[in-house]
């Protein structure tokens, strides 16, 4: 089995495998699953405490797990990828370079729990970057306060989520509408924060379980543990 995944779906897949190397200490999870069939691939990560998947444009089939590290240098090279599986290795042709790489069985890559996106509020990209940035700023000049922790609040109430940050001396909120109802309201992580500020789609849909919550553009989507515990009383620090 083999595919052809284009030059401009590549940058794609080395998100992904930025996502699978922020892992430090389990070189197991650091790979990205494909899957190629019916003209697109999908690949996944997924790194223990968060997971990202992406829908790509590709020709053939393939089913293969490609180490991160291999992953970043598919993406330094300006040429169409072709990838072929080879049993326990994939050779693969990009331009005038082409070689062969030791694989993993690609059913031993875990899959993350992910909420039910289907149904989920859509909320402008860019509204919510800027609120993403800001409160994960926040949450990191926090670090060393008892007040603090290391990530931001997303509370969905109605047709709109409040996103906050803070360090325990200063407060971060703002408010971004959604076009349906819903409600959660989740701690998440600083480094996932900054993982989202690079989803740069013009709308995402968002929505969250009691482990997890998801960002989808209908491309990508990105899936993020939570954090556990309460989040400060902010009307109390204002």
């Amino acid at each position: 089995m083999g595919c052809t995944i284009p030059v401009s779906e590549i940058h794609f897949l080395a998100r992904l495998a930025d996502i699978a190397l922020q892992n430090k200490t389990n070189e197991a999870r650091h790979y990205v699953r494909i899957e190629a069939s019916d003209g697109s691939v999908r690949a996944d990560v997924c790194n223990g405490e968060d997971s990202a998947s992406c829908q790509l444009l590709a020709e053939g089939e393939i089913v293969a797990a490609i180490p991160a590290k291999v992953v970043h240098k598919f993406a330094a090279r300006d040429a169409d990828l072709y990838l072929e599986n080879d049993g326990d290795s994939v050779s693969f042709k990009q331009g005038p370079t082409s070689g062969t790489f030791q694989s993993v069985d690609p059913g031993t890559i875990p899959q993350h729990d992910c909420p039910d996106i289907s149904s989920a509020p859509s909320f402008d990209g860019e509204t919510l970057r800027a609120a993403v940035k800001t409160a994960a700023a926040c949450a990191d000049s926090g670090a060393g306060s008892r007040f603090a922790l290391n990530g931001a609040q997303f509370m969905l109430t109605g047709d709109s989520m409040s996103v906050t940050g803070t360090d325990g001396r200063k407060v971060f909120s703002v408010d971004v509408s959604c076009d349906s109802t819903g409600e959660f309201s989740v701690i998440v992580p600083a480094k996932s924060l900054k993982n989202i500020q690079h989803m740069k789609s013009q709308t995402f849909k968002i929505a969250a379980n009691a482990r997890s919550i998801t960002f989808s553009d209908g491309t990508t989507s990105y899936t993020s543990s939570l954090l556990q515990g309460r989040f400060p009383d902010v009307n109390k620090l204002l």
